[in-house]
């Protein structure tokens, strides 16, 4: 494996996570549209990529749970962000969520059950070889299985409201690559 990058490794410590800006009225209607497109089932095995803090595993559950066999596997780099993923669906009875630490490029090595959907909401831009991860996505999917994606990143898909959030991170991202890997812009 390439040794990682210092975006990478500041992804995946303590202190990473978007919960503020997954908490967002804009973030949830983008996702539940996505999730409606792909049209999951009740009983289905999801896998969600790069859940973050739960917002949109939240959100697959309520489209899948109330079957015996439904299952949601949210995938993360972020161990505090899967601290506050396990939270927030603290409360599911109906179905099995499990929470793996992991990058959304070792996607079949990490989930090792058949799924019937992958999810990936307002991160694939983030994936440097999309390529090999649609190659990821296909060996964890069932044969005819569904992989939805969106990004955040188009002309108008940032509300006001939300560019504070986004300056506060980037100069927070910024200060840590200085600090901490010696890297400047």
């Amino acid at each position: 494996m390439e040794q990682d990058s210092a975006l990478e490794v500041y992804m995946a410590s303590e202190e990473y996570t978007f919960k503020a800006f997954s908490e967002h009225a804009f973030y949830r209607e983008v996702n539940q549209a996505l999730l409606d497109r792909a049209d999951l089932k009740r009983g289905w095995t999801v896998v969600d990529v790069a859940c973050g803090s739960g917002a949109v595993t939240a959100l697959i559950l309520e489209k899948i749970r109330g079957a015996r066999d439904a299952m949601v596997i949210g995938v993360d780099m972020s161990a505090v962000a899967l601290r506050d993923a396990r939270q927030k669906v603290a409360g599911a009875y109906d179905a099995v969520v499990e929470f793996v630490q992991a990058r959304a490029e070792e996607l079949s090595n990490t989930v090792r059950r058949a799924a019937d959907a992958v999810i990936f909401c307002n991160g694939i831009h983030y994936i440097e070889d999309k390529v090999g991860l649609v190659k990821e996505v296909y060996r964890t999917l069932r044969p005819g299985g569904i992989f939805a994606f969106n990004t955040g990143f188009f002309e108008g898909a940032m509300p006001p409201e939300t560019l504070k959030y986004y300056r506060r991170w980037m100069l927070k991202a910024l200060r840590k690559l200085k600090t901490e890997y010696n890297l400047r812009p």
